[in-house]
């Protein structure tokens, strides 16, 4: 990237961060529950969105470069458009509670990347990664579980969400897929912040 980009995308990212809406009172607890030196994003999304996929999609290349000084925090926003993202989230949610944590992050990748959401699909996938498919199920069956779920659309809502992807890196709000640079930027920002 040239000198000049570099100034550009540089004044614009600090543009878009001075006129952010307030943080939500929840989402500064997701920030303050990173790992210490670890930059936060907050990704409220639908497994079964287009826009969400592609977000993540490079949202998730960029964090493979930067590793651990990135922590990813998904709360889950089912478009009723999408009759697979309920279960969907419901299986993510469950892999967060009975499975490591890695590979309850490799399972969320790979419910964005497969094109097959259904129940057959999520248990499938479960075993692949290591997680028991019949703790899974018995999980999603849980009230808790669609409460969790609730709890992250009502989150959405008091972030004055209007559109998934909604992506919080460190403080800086994303509504929608951001430029590739702009998401750069913004996790570098986020990281160098986090190092203070």
């Amino acid at each position: 990237m040239s000198l000049l980009v570099r100034v550009a995308v540089a004044s614009l990212f600090a543009a878009a961060i001075s006129c952010a809406p307030a943080l939500p009172p929840a989402l500064r607890e997701d920030l303050a529950r990173a790992p210490k030196g670890a930059a936060t994003v907050v990704l409220f999304t639908d497994f079964q969105c287009p826009h969400c996929r592609r977000a993540h999609a490079m949202l998730d290349a960029m964090i493979e470069q930067r590793g651990a000084r990135v922590d990813v925090v998904l709360h889950h926003v089912p478009l009723r458009m999408h009759p697979d993202a309920w279960p969907a989230a419901r299986a993510a949610v469950c892999a967060e509670q009975i499975a490591p944590a890695e590979a309850a992050r490799a399972y969320a990748r790979a419910l964005f990347a497969t094109p097959d959401l259904s129940e057959e699909s999520l248990t499938a996938a479960a075993s692949m990664h290591g997680i028991d498919p019949a703790a899974l199920r018995q999980c999603a069956e849980d009230p808790r579980t669609d409460a969790r779920i609730t709890r992250d659309v009502s989150l959405f809502v008091e972030a004055g969400g209007d559109g998934v992807p909604l992506m919080y890196v460190g403080t800086t709000r994303f509504d929608g897929a951001p430029a590739r640079a702009f998401l750069e930027a913004a996790l570098d920002d986020a990281i160098t912040r986090a190092r203070k």
